[in-house]
């Protein structure tokens, strides 16, 4: 029986750690749209949210930075969407911000010679007021507000930020 507040790291132990694993899964997405990569890549840029609420080592000044963040930046706004809409199948406790997103695959779809060979590169768009973007843009934006974040409180261990 577990207890509230009882942690179970699996090798992650700041949000910069969690940082990082965004980085790579931003990697793994920009060699290859899949369905499976995006949806690696939103859980945990969503997830982060949570880190940077709960690691001891960030001042609460970001903490409070973190929290507007995650209620106002259109672009984490959208990954918390994708990320709860696809680990819980639907959103029913929120209205999302995001419309709808639009997953296809086969012949002239992504970007040309990415993906299993006969097959291609999954063509991913998300969409909301009014705007379609696909699914690397996204992801670019995601990791730009995360990596601001990350520098603008110095909060890098002075790698690629």
């Amino acid at each position: 029986m577990s207890k509230i507040g009882k942690r179970f790291p699996i090798g992650f132990d700041s949000s910069l750690d969690v940082f990082r694993k965004v980085e790579r899964d931003w990697a793994d997405l920009n060699s290859n749209t899949t369905p499976d990569a995006l949806f690696n890549f939103v859980v945990t840029a969503h997830s982060l949210v949570d880190w940077v609420q709960n690691d001891p080592g960030i001042s609460d000044l970001a903490k409070r930075e973190c929290e507007k963040l995650a209620k106002t930046d259109q672009w984490l706004r959208a990954c918390r969407d994708l990320a709860n809409g696809s680990k819980h199948f639907v959103i029913n406790r929120y209205e999302p911000t995001v419309e709808y997103s639009d997953v296809s695959s086969g012949y002239g779809k992504g970007r040309y010679g990415v993906g299993v060979h006969g097959q291609g590169e999954w063509s991913i768009i998300v969409s909301w007021n009014g705007g379609r973007y696909p699914a690397l843009k996204f992801a670019d934006h995601v990791v730009d507000v995360w990596s601001t974040f990350f520098r603008n409180h110095d909060l890098t261990d002075n790698s690629a930020v």
